[in-house]
């Protein structure tokens, strides 16, 4: 990749349907129930550190495999910084469950508890009409960070002079009696 070129991600799972028998789930009394439709569709998301890259879109989207078996998604990613950042792909599958007969309500769920997460590395090369713009976001990156620091600390500090002063006060009252 390259600092400020967006350049398409691209993810894809395939189905694999060749689970061998003796991994099939066998229940007693499994012929006289009605039929149950289930329909698997996958969920992905694509992370990244908003201080190195920037995404074209986030959140979960969601792909069939009753069509096809493999789901695809792509994102437009745009590198921030140069160096070697990484891209984390979120996955977690969506199972909705309906009766052979369709008389029921469709029951959906999508488990926070399943989800999967796949790293890779990507480096960023920076050409060198654009290492002073390098500089200059590798040191506003920095300077956010140490925005949020100084927010928090003083935050923390407010609140034990705001703690010390309701202490000092009863303690006043309490001298008073």
């Amino acid at each position: 990749m390259t600092r400020g070129d967006s350049e398409v991600v691209r993810a894809a799972v395939t189905l694999n349907q060749s689970t061998p028998p003796n991994r099939v789930l066998h229940r007693t009394g499994a012929a006289e129930e009605p039929g149950l439709v289930v329909s698997c569709r996958v969920q992905a998301e694509l992370t990244a550190s908003k201080y190195q890259f920037e995404l074209d879109e986030t959140g979960w989207v969601q792909r069939s495999l009753y069509t096809a078996d493999t789901a695809r998604w792509s994102r437009y990613v745009t590198p921030k910084v140069g160096g070697t950042h990484t891209l984390t792909l979120k996955l977690r599958p969506i199972v909705k469950v309906q009766r052979e007969d369709r008389t029921t309500k469709a029951s959906v769920s999508a488990e926070n508890s399943n989800v999967q997460e796949y790293e890779t590395s990507a480096h960023v090369m920076v050409p060198l009409t654009e290492r002073p713009q390098e500089t200059m976001s590798r040191l506003a990156a920095t300077f956010k960070v140490a925005e949020s620091l100084v927010t928090a600390l003083t935050a923390l500090v407010a609140a034990v002079i705001a703690l010390g002063a309701v202490l000092g006060i009863r303690r006043k009252k309490r001298a008073a009696a």
